[in-house]
């Protein structure tokens, strides 16, 4: 066993504080490659042990947290950064802007934000649309949804959502919900508020909407 002494590979003089200094001018430095669950298997991970993720999200991961309490946090990406699963915010995002307004087909009627998740985080929406009727409309529908970008994907609604809204004519009210979208898959995401109405008059008086999300 080596110890107490610097280790060089393609040099004979490694700097004193590295414990191993490797050096090339034409060849890189290869770290173990692994999916996701067997990144999340490694036992008792060293706090900095770092691997390349070759799923989506591909990239590199390094364990922020203890052996006992492992925190991956991906380095470079293009989503929210953080701790896997910490406490906190760790990205916030808004938007503001018009958008379609509610149908008979379930869409999103506010804009929405899309989102990069990794791996065990969670997002808290907040929609608001102030939204009415130059008839009497009723029987509104809406909800905090998400999207993946995947083709084909539909939109997902939270269990939260708040039914049977209704203005007389010429009226434009603010709506607003919120809720927390747990166990994603890693991915790409868009969220908003989403509605739908059964109404025979169209819910065409609308303004303005703002989105905002928590992810953490």
């Amino acid at each position: 066993m080596l110890s107490a002494q610097s280790i060089g590979v393609g040099t004979t003089t490694p700097h004193s504080s590295a414990v191993l200094d490797v050096n090339s001018t034409d060849k890189g430095l290869l770290i173990p490659r692994m999916t996701a669950a067997q990144r999340t298997a490694i036992a008792s991970p060293a706090k900095g042990l770092l691997v390349y993720q070759t799923q989506a999200p591909e990239g590199f991961y390094y364990n922020n947290g203890t052996g006992a309490s492992p925190s991956w946090i991906m380095l470079g990406a293009t989503g929210p950064q953080g701790p896997v699963g910490a406490t906190g915010v760790i990205e916030s995002y808004s938007i503001a802007g018009t958008s379609a307004y509610p149908s008979n087909v379930l869409s999103f009627i506010t804009p929405t934000i899309t989102i990069t998740l990794l791996e065990g985080q969670k997002v808290l929406l907040i929609a608001t649309r102030a939204m009415g009727g130059y008839a009497p409309a009723y029987d509104l529908g809406i909800y905090p949804a998400c999207q993946s970008i995947a083709p084909n994907s539909p939109i997902v609604n939270l269990g939260l959502g708040m039914f049977g809204h209704q203005v007389p004519a010429n009226t434009r009210i603010d709506f607003s919900v919120h809720g927390v979208f747990k166990d994603l898959p890693a991915g790409t995401y868009k969220f908003g508020m989403s509605g739908l109405h059964n109404s025979p008059t169209p819910w065409s008086n609308t303004e303005w909407a703002y989105v905002t999300a928590l992810v953490f």
